[in-house]
């Protein structure tokens, strides 16, 4: 088992997996090591545990790069446009939000836009890698697999890292997509939205059944399997899509008259985004048999679990069998969500 020295608080523990931040003070650890697919690990022949730790200078450097912020200008919200050459009329004097009233000198569309939202923190980060925190829950993924054989694969290989093959086969760390600072035009043409993780980054999984039946998103796609998981860390991104409702509720009222659903259209799927799952983590899997609605994924249908090809990971036990068991049967069909996009 791995261990860890902190720089913060001086105490060293150990983890049995990839730490990421200390047991005992809450501080970040070293990302270079621990990003690693294959972090180095101390030997008992070691002298001190030395490694997988941020030295003091490298905490204030890391503290500093945390609360920096991306600055955003306003842009015609318009993607036909998106043009930067926009003019401020002043402040808002039709809905008396916060935002202030700007025309667009090429198309001549009127919006409404506040740099409050773009230089919010929370808002301007796209890697969320260090905003990962223990989850401890049970969530669900599908996957569009060839035959079951591969989910065996799954079952001894988890679901590692995800490699960048546009940058030369690094490791991806967790990307955070938003449209949250773009404004709003005064016919809602176009108006923000809350974000949702950059698929390619990292591993999504739903803390809801029906959540998991969505993915992929793909109407051709009418057989999938859905992977039952434990996951132990990852980024809450269900929790940040709601402080970005919360936050546009604040700037921009209007939207929501009329426009809450699509303005939130990734909540139903209560999502959360990890780096890695284990081998010994990925407890079963099911097939789901789908009928989509329309040939648009966002439309929604309907899903039936076929129970006789529900698998087990070979070192679960009986107890978590049962219950994994009578929780699938439970929902063992159901409507597969609509997506207001």
């Amino acid at each position: 088992m791995p261990f860890y020295k902190c720089y913060g608080c001086m105490k060293t523990f150990m983890s049995e997996g990839r730490a990421t931040s200390c047991r005992y003070c809450q501080k970040l650890l070293n990302e270079e090591v621990n990003r690693q697919p294959g972090p180095p690990r101390l030997e008992r022949r070691h002298s001190a545990p030395v490694l997988g730790a941020l030295t003091q200078a490298q905490q204030v450097v890391a503290m500093e790069k945390s609360k920096q912020t991306m600055v955003f200008k306003p842009r015609c919200p318009l993607l036909n446009c998106r043009s930067d050459d926009v003019t401020r009329q002043g402040a808002d004097g039709i809905f008396n939000t916060n935002a202030s009233m700007y025309s667009c000198d090429r198309c001549d569309a009127y919006f409404l836009w506040t740099a409050e939202i773009g230089f919010e923190p929370s808002f301007a980060y796209t890697d969320v890698t260090y905003r990962q925190g223990p989850l401890n829950m049970l969530a669900f993924r599908g996957l569009n697999l060839p035959s079951p054989l591969t989910c065996l694969k799954i079952f001894k290989k988890g679901f590692p890292v995800r490699k960048n093959d546009d940058d030369g086969g690094k490791p991806w760390t967790i990307q955070y997509r938003t449209n949250s600072y773009i404004g709003m035009t005064l016919d809602q043409e176009a108006f923000p939205k809350v974000g949702d993780i950059f698929p390619e980054s990292a591993h999504c999984f739903s803390a809801r059944v029906t959540g998991a039946t969505i993915f992929p998103n793909d109407t051709a796609v009418t057989k999938t399997y859905v992977f039952v998981c434990f996951l132990r860390e990852g980024f809450n991104t269900y929790e940040q899509q709601r402080a970005e409702v919360e936050l546009l509720r604040k700037y921009y009222p209007p939207i929501f008259d009329s426009h809450e659903d699509q303005v939130a259209w990734p909540l139903a799927a209560r999502e959360v985004a990890c780096e890695e799952v284990a081998p010994e983590d990925v407890l079963a899997s099911i097939r789901c048999d789908k009928v989509w609605n329309t040939d648009r994924w966002q439309d929604g249908g309907t899903y039936r679990f076929y129970l006789p090809s529900l698998m087990f990971n070979p070192t679960l036990g009986p107890q978590a069998k049962v219950r994994i068991t009578q929780l699938l049967k439970d929902n063992r069909e159901g409507v597969i969500p609509a997506t207001p996009t």
